[in-house]
């Protein structure tokens, strides 16, 4: 293969290339989960339709819905975009956890899997987060 091909950072070790392809790896499932639901709610799935009546707000907040998980979607399949999607679909999420508890009864298992790995997304995007030293004990008073 070609030297072009391996060009590493200095502090590039086997470790961060794993959890850099990881980190795609989640990416890419998630940009495909939400393109799916995202894209489902804005063609007018039955099911869609229904839940967002049942949520009581209208289909306006269906389509908007719809259009934010598509564009988190698109965000996330790039490295310099993929915070903003990332921050998108948490913020997404949580109102679906709430939905889930307040709204529809039913366990909010799918909203809390798909937040989490975007959370997860966005630490691994986002290194100066990563750089925080943690709070140690007495520190804060």
């Amino acid at each position: 293969m070609s030297q072009a091909l391996h060009q590493y950072t200095p502090g590039d070790t086997p470790l961060s290339r794993w959890a850099n392809r990881a980190t795609w790896g989640v990416q890419i499932l998630l940009a495909i989960a939400f393109g799916a639901a995202g894209g489902a709610k804005l063609i007018g799935v039955a099911p869609m339709v229904d839940l967002f009546e049942q949520i009581g707000w209208g289909q306006w907040f269906r389509l908007l819905t719809g259009s934010i998980e598509v564009a988190s979607a698109a965000l996330l399949l790039t490295t310099r975009t993929a915070a903003i999607g990332a921050v998108l679909l948490i913020c997404t999420m949580i109102g679906a956890v709430i939905v889930h508890i307040a709204v529809v009864p039913s366990p909010p298992v799918g909203p809390v899997g798909l937040g989490g790995l975007a959370a997860v997304g966005l630490y691994r995007r986002l290194p100066a987060w990563r750089s925080v030293p943690p709070i140690q004990k007495g520190e804060i008073q």
